[in-house]
């Protein structure tokens, strides 16, 4: 069985960021250098790891190729990436 959870905003996407076990990930729509993508966070021996994909598809979006994998050791630098890539309002589910 397959569980994910939607999450809507920011605050809610933080906080379950914070909660993330290491074997669970985030998946999320965002725009990176101006093109729709799908960010993929994940925990990591040191913080955690994002990794943008280019997107394939409109109606149910898939990951194209990658476009950016970049780790973070701070809550802060990961939020101030995730501001970036979310323009207003946040679309992700947690799994």
């Amino acid at each position: 069985m397959l569980y994910e959870k939607r999450v809507g905003s920011f605050t809610r996407l933080m906080k379950e960021i914070r909660i993330l076990d290491s074997d669970a990930g985030i998946r999320m729509l965002g725009t990176y250098r101006g093109k729709k993508c799908l960010v993929f966070l994940s925990k990591s021996a040191g913080g955690f790891t994002a990794i943008v994909c280019a997107v394939s598809g409109t109606r149910n979006p898939l990951p194209g190729r990658r476009l950016l994998a970049v780790e973070f050791a701070h809550m802060s630098e990961l939020a101030k990436f995730l501001r970036s890539v979310t323009t207003g309002h946040v679309q992700a589910f947690v799994y």
